[in-house]
């Protein structure tokens, strides 16, 4: 029976925890509704999707001409043919085109 009373609490304590974090979040923390910063998180994936830069492994939008992922650091799928664009470069001494 103690065992069933500890598990008892853990989901209640878990359940509280849920219910009071939106109570206890501070006030100035960013809201998902506020429409401009809404717009540029799309435009910031947007961009990402164009680039192909998101990433395979956790979705995150990263900057055009990325070679990492800035949230997990998996290199990102057009890393491979950035570096060897680049090694064709600078074998040729130029850039890329």
């Amino acid at each position: 029976m103690n065992r069933e009373l500890t598990i008892g609490l853990l989901i209640g304590a878990v359940a509280l925890a849920f219910a009071a974090f939106p109570i206890l979040r501070r006030k100035g923390a960013p809201r998902a509704s506020d429409e401009r910063a809404l717009d540029r998180l799309v435009d910031r994936a947007a961009d990402s999707l164009a680039a192909a830069t998101a990433c395979a492994r956790c979705y995150a939008a990263n900057p055009a001409g990325s070679r990492f992922c800035a949230s997990c650091g998996k290199p990102l799928a057009g890393a491979h043919a950035h570096a060897a664009g680049d090694a064709d470069a600078g074998a040729r001494g130029g850039a890329a085109p």
